[in-house]
């Protein structure tokens, strides 16, 4: 434990400097590694690498693994893994959209409606079930319904929304605890399973409110979202005096279990998703919230370029480690145009991915080693997800690059007869027989929408009401924009229940541009950055903040600076903002 060294930042940082540059990894930012652009040749080599990627996966599990959950790429067979419910079918019927496959979507979508299961005696992970299964059967249902997309299936009749609805109609006794903060574990048809840990991670209690409060919408019962949001609010209301959570909890009695504050594993969809659903559902508080949070996090866990975990309470650092689910995190600041400090970071983590072949669970800061029992790399997306984000945002050629060096590790180490297998340990990439869900769900999708400019994806957002931008759920499904014109004509409950003390709320059937709080949080902050090399700024907070644009203004560019993330147009649209004229 690093506690136990009793260093001051100072030293903490020099020991963290040193111990890396012995290690061969540096810290650098893509400013200081040039590449020329790719030309479209070589964009249509790649994009059709990955195509293939997605194609030798998804065939590989439909020929040997369906209908089980997932594919054993070693063995040639299939597993039921999570709650035997065609995990990766579910997971897939997003990116047939993406790459290009809307048969094999309409078929996926006909099979799901009519043979999914889910009345079965099996315990199954709250978090998981709810990212991956409830996200998935959204996600496909919002894209069989949208006309404007060749994914739309004329004689859909929500048979996905129906299923969605019964998943979290199961999910729902996991919330029947004394805090309303859920348990990590639900039988299916039975309930919480006797004798069910009361203890459960933050991220695991908190990553509910994109896809209950869409359900809620969608299917005109506010339960849902009233549910999720009663998880967030207490857990926000146990924060210490510094604004950090630790990271995990006890449902029952509502004490902290674990006081280690955390932006990777356990905390890191808290801060993703206080953000997603301020945004996506027009919701200021959430961010009011994500911005304290944010500020929390940059100030007490960050070390440049790095991020460690600290004591909740004090502020001490208590661990020093890469966490590969910490690597969303440059994704995440570049969606709120923190993009230097996202930058510096992410071309740090494709160092040591560089270095090492993939990225592991884990790596000691300290001495630059490998934590034993986390030096597997199970095939993770955060590394592609973050490496899409600052590509469609900045256009710089480095991010396309780096998305060449993680396929070429990909195709020449993990790929296998069957399918992709994860790596048991990157020292020696001896492989394990596991090929997730997310492999196809989240990393193909990243890789490929980075060479794919003329996706829907990337040429979406027209409008920033009313246009085809998407946010992506944190298994990478799909949710877009305009979700407000499927919900139901008699659907009357009013909006999204603020957090704490919070008072803005507004309606998500209104246009996203009337969310002045997240305009003004995105402008304030953004601002600090445009600012930081002419001179010293203090962010304000949102609703204090004062500029000289007009709030239409500030309120179209900051939903741009969402919804154009997807697209080359971001700088180009700052850049006119903050222009003289």
């Amino acid at each position: 434990r690093w506690r136990t060294f009793s260093l001051i930042d100072a030293t903490i940082t020099t020991t963290l400097l040193l111990v890396l540059a012995g290690s061969l990894i540096f810290v650098v930012t893509a400013s200081q590694i040039r590449y020329d652009p790719m030309t479209p040749q070589d964009q249509q080599l790649l994009k059709a690498e990955v195509k293939h990627m997605f194609y030798h996966a998804y065939s590989g599990y439909m020929t040997h693994a369906f209908p089980l959950d997932e594919l054993l790429p070693l063995s040639c067979k299939g597993k039921d893994t999570f709650g035997s419910y065609t995990l990766t079918l579910v997971e897939s019927l997003g990116t047939l959209v993406v790459v290009g496959d809307y048969e094999e979507f309409a078929k996926g979508v006909n099979w799901v409606a009519k043979n999914l299961q889910l009345d079965a005696d099996i315990n199954v992970s709250v978090f998981e079930t709810n990212i991956r299964v409830l996200g998935g059967l959204l996600s496909a249902h919002l894209l069989a319904k949208e006309e404007r997309l060749r994914s739309y299936l004329p004689d859909y009749n929500d048979e996905l929304l129906v299923l969605a609805e019964d998943v979290a109609r199961r999910l729902l006794p996991a919330f029947n605890t004394p805090t309303g903060i859920p348990y990590g574990t639900v039988n299916m048809r039975y309930g919480v399973p006797p004798g069910e840990t009361t203890i459960t991670s933050v991220a695991g209690a908190t990553t509910f409110s994109l896809e209950f409060t869409l359900l809620s919408y969608l299917v005109g019962n506010p339960v849902y979202m009233s549910t999720a949001h009663k998880a967030v609010d207490v857990l926000w209301g146990m924060r210490s005096s510094l604004g950090l959570l630790g990271n995990h909890v006890d449902v029952a009695s509502g004490q902290w279990t674990h006081r280690d504050a955390t932006v990777g594993t356990a905390g890191d969809s808290f801060f993703e998703y206080l953000l997603k659903t301020g945004i996506l559902f027009s919701q200021g508080t959430y961010i009011d919230v994500f911005e304290q949070a944010y500020k929390a996090a940059m100030k007490h866990m960050y070390r440049k370029p790095w991020y460690i975990s600290v004591d909740m309470n004090s502020g001490e650092p208590t661990w020093a480690a890469f966490d590969s689910l910490a690597a969303f995190w440059p994704g995440l600041q570049t969606t709120i145009g923190d993009i230097p400090r996202a930058s510096e970071t992410l071309a740090t983590y494709m160092q040591l991915w560089k270095r090492l072949g993939f990225t592991p669970e884990a790596l000691n800061l300290l001495n630059g080693e490998l934590v034993p029992g986390r030096s597997n790399y199970p095939l993770r997306p955060e590394m592609a997800e973050s490496l899409y984000y600052l590509w469609s945002a900045t256009r710089d050629p480095y991010w396309q690059h780096m998305a060449k060096v993680m396929i070429f590790s990909i195709q020449n180490i993990t790929k296998v007869e069957c399918g992709y297998a994860g790596v048991a340990d990157v020292a020696t990439f001896q492989l394990e027989d596991q090929m997730n869900s997310f492999f196809i769900s989240e990393l193909v999708k990243y890789l490929y929408l980075i060479f794919d400019d003329d996706n829907a994806v990337n040429k979406g957002a027209k409008t920033a009401a009313g246009g085809d931008g998407y946010i992506f759920n944190t298994e990478g499904h799909l949710f877009p924009l305009n979700w407000a014109q499927h919900i139901p004509p008699n659907s009357t409950f009013p909006h999204v229940p603020t957090l704490g003390s919070g008072s803005h709320s507004c309606s998500a059937v209104c246009c996203v541009q009337k969310s002045s709080s997240v305009a003004q949080f995105f402008h304030s902050y953004t601002h600090t950055l445009t600012h930081t090399h002419t001179h010293t700024h203090t962010q304000t907070h949102p609703h204090t903040h004062t500029h000289t644009h007009t709030p239409t203004q500030t309120i179209e560019y900051h939903i741009y600076i969402y919804t154009y993330i997807f697209s080359s147009k971001v700088l180009r649209l700052r850049d006119n903002y903050y222009a003289p004229t």
